[in-house]
């Protein structure tokens, strides 16, 4: 008769080594979107400690108050592409999760991000480093005007909203948020 080995218990190591595992290669949309929620919520001051709500109706709030949605792309993809796509921004309007069929999509943040990771090198490419990111910060009353469900980063940048850094993200969003409507 033989023994099955006894599972040993999970430590914080572990869920470390998951989180490794779930997300792999942050140069995938998802992952590297999930990623950017977090990298702004940290320059933002946000709480980090608790894990984030997807079915909220923003992906950071503020210790002010400031609803944030954070959008991503990357010069850099997982998979190849002799051609790549110009870099853009999707599902800029959505609807609430708890709304009704009837109820049309909207702008839920009072600010938006626009974070693009710059690095088209993949021997150089680290999510980690604050460097290879640029923000463009937008107010919610602004996206909500353009009423598009998508945008590109060459249409941000000729619209004037220039690059900011990972530092600068915490006063942009504030003084965004604080625009007259």
């Amino acid at each position: 008769m033989t023994h099955s080995p006894v599972a040993p218990p999970i430590t914080q190591d572990d869920l470390a080594a998951f989180a490794t595992w779930l997300l792999g290669d942050l140069r995938d949309n998802t992952d590297r979107a999930k990623f950017a929620e977090w990298l702004v919520a940290r320059a933002l001051g946000a709480d980090t400690t608790h894990p984030r709500d997807p079915w909220a109706g923003w992906d950071v709030l503020t210790p002010d108050g400031i609803t944030v949605e954070v959008k991503c792309t990357g010069l850099l993809q997982s998979w190849s592409s002799t051609t790549p796509s110009p870099p853009g921004y999707h599902r800029l309007i959505t609807r609430a999760p708890e709304a009704s069929q009837g109820e049309p999509p909207a702008v839920r943040a009072q600010v938006y991000v626009f974070g693009v990771h710059l690095c088209r090198d993949s021997t150089a490419y680290n999510v980690l480093d604050v460097t290879q990111w640029e923000f463009r910060v937008v107010p919610g009353r602004v996206v909500a005007a353009w009423n598009q469900k998508s945008i590109r980063l060459a249409v941000l940048q000729e619209r004037g909203y220039t690059a900011i850094t990972y530092a600068d993200l915490a006063q942009a969003v504030t003084a965004a948020a604080a625009t007259p409507r």
